[in-house]
């Protein structure tokens, strides 16, 4: 009564996963907040991140509620493997009528080359028939996330301001 009886799977998914791990997106939901969190202050992530600076909780907070109330402007994907194990999150945000995407990796699932499926996977869900561009802000720095995106299908274009790489993709 204490355990569901799917740990060793759950266990197993996370040690078999790869670029083959068949992955599902879901809207995120208030109960992800905490993770989101997490995951965002994750070291490497606040390295990538423009801005660097560790995040409270209250700001967290106020920024994943705001955006959960404005899904005609944002939609944020928690990707899983089927297993129900989340291992990244994914973020399409509407600014000045272009819309951008965001992505995280848990740190348990970095290096097992399933970041350009993680995002595939969300864009085909956000996709909806829709026909527009996303853009991608990278540092130059993170050439790691560079790579995933110019390997699914995004192009380098110009360097903008804060030391970035700028990558388009036409849906």
């Amino acid at each position: 009564s204490i355990t569901d009886g799917f740990g060793t799977q759950r266990v197993t998914s996370i040690l078999k996963l790869n670029s083959r791990t068949k992955l599902k997106a879901r809207v995120a939901r208030i109960e992800d907040s905490k993770l989101i969190l997490t995951w965002a202050n994750d070291p490497l992530v606040r390295l990538n991140a423009f801005n660097s600076k560790i995040i409270n909780n209250k700001t967290h907070n106020e920024w994943f509620n705001f955006r959960l109330n404005n899904s005609k402007k944002c939609v944020i994907l928690i990707m899983e493997t089927l297993e129900k194990i989340p291992i990244g999150q994914v973020r399409f945000e509407k600014k000045n009528r272009k819309w951008f995407i965001n992505y995280s990796v848990a740190s348990f699932a970095r290096k097992k080359n399933i970041s350009s499926k993680l995002l595939k996977t969300a864009i085909k869900k956000f996709k909806k028939n829709k026909t527009f561009k996303l853009i991608a802000e990278v540092k130059k720095d993170n050439i790691a996330s560079c790579k995933v995106f110019e390997k699914i299908g995004f192009i380098k274009g110009f360097a903008k301001k804060n030391n970035s790489s700028i990558f388009k993709y036409q849906l």
